[in-house]
């Protein structure tokens, strides 16, 4: 495993991290993954003190996990944990009762944050391209995340994870506990189900949207100036006047830029062939926009060992979230909405 990757496993294809521990295509149960994961770890909470002093800090707690009492995060004293365990028997309400098999499932850094996939019976179909849909449940022992349960839409050509693109609507934030008090007695059977019957309805959501951006075309200088916004050089770039169409922004020259600032050029570059040529693109609609950005950020962007993390956490995900913000406008210059 990587160093930014603890650990992981997954059943049937392998999935957009292409690592971990293959289980086959099979049906598998909780523990069975729980283990291959290598998650079957607990943590607890520790009291923080001024090393060499014993001096007590009020207040603030460790979370550590209890095998190599590594420290995963510091917290408040409302702070209650979801142990990885409780995480899967939380979603065991679904996969036993046959609405969901499990996937992949992993841990990030020291298992700082967790995650479960588990695969949704149900598939739609946009402009041709299959999307398979997923449940994912994320789960944080470092006291920066909710436990959440959110609807995952993974396009099967290219495994690209289309993980932000319910983004115009209400069901975005998903099934959610914060971690306080008795959170492992608040998550029930009828709390996964209703997880379940948010993510029915996400699906109908993003296909509608999907549907729509299938059917926009595009022309070369609206990609020009859709990638100028989702790039920017700076701020100004970032940010034109009100009135000023995005597609009308200038091209700066590339011997002009700042040499720490030409990798933009490079970025705008790549994701512009993935567009246009990228698995299942062809360039025409603002779908192949979208679907080149994703493919992009999930198989392009950095290194691939720390992907995992941009793609459920970070940079990558953020950069969906914004070309979605643009594509989905009203107008044909891609006028960004709220952000």
């Amino acid at each position: 495993m990587s160093a930014n990757v603890d650990t992981m496993a997954y059943t049937g294809e392998q999935p957009w991290h292409r690592q971990g521990v293959d289980l086959g295509d099979r049906y598998v149960k909780y523990e069975e993954m729980l283990a291959a994961a290598q998650m079957d770890w607990t943590v607890s909470i520790r009291e923080l003190a001024i090393k060499g002093t014993g001096i007590e800090v009020p207040n603030h707690f460790a979370v550590a996990r209890d095998d190599d009492d590594a420290v995963l995060g510091v917290v408040s004293r409302r702070y209650a944990p979801v142990q990885n365990r409780a995480a899967f028997e939380f979603l065991d309400a679904v996969v036993g009762g046959g609405q969901a098999v499990y996937h992949t499932a992993g841990s990030l850094g020291r298992g700082e944050k967790t995650w479960i996939l588990v695969k949704l019976p149900e598939t739609i179909e946009v402009a041709g391209d299959q999307i398979d849909n997923y449940l994912a449940l994320v789960n944080s022992h470092d006291g920066k995340g909710a436990f959440q349960a959110l609807w995952t839409p993974i396009r099967v050509v290219c495994e690209n994870t289309l993980n932000v693109a319910t983004h115009r609507g209400r069901l975005r934030s998903g099934y959610r506990l914060s971690h306080f008090a008795n959170i492992e007695a608040r998550m029930s059977v009828e709390g996964a189900q209703e997880a379940l019957g948010l993510a029915g309805r996400a699906m109908g959501e993003f296909k509608e949207m999907a549907d729509e951006l299938s059917q926009r075309a595009v022309t070369h200088d609206q990609v020009t100036g859709f990638l100028q916004r989702l790039f920017p050089l700076d701020q100004k770039a970032a940010l034109p006047a009100p009135k000023t169409p995005t597609l009308l922004l200038p091209e700066p020259k590339r011997e002009d830029v700042a040499p720490d600032f030409r990798f933009v050029f490079s970025r705008r570059d790549k994701t512009r062939e993935l567009i246009q040529s990228g698995r299942g693109n062809k360039g025409e609609t603002r779908w192949d926009a979208l679907n080149g950005v994703v493919e992009y950020a999930d198989f392009e962007y950095g290194a691939a060992e720390h992907r995992t993390r941009s793609t459920l956490f970070g940079f990558g995900k953020d950069l969906k979230a914004k070309a979605v913000s643009l594509l989905d406008g009203t107008d044909e210059t891609f006028r960004p909405k709220g952000l």
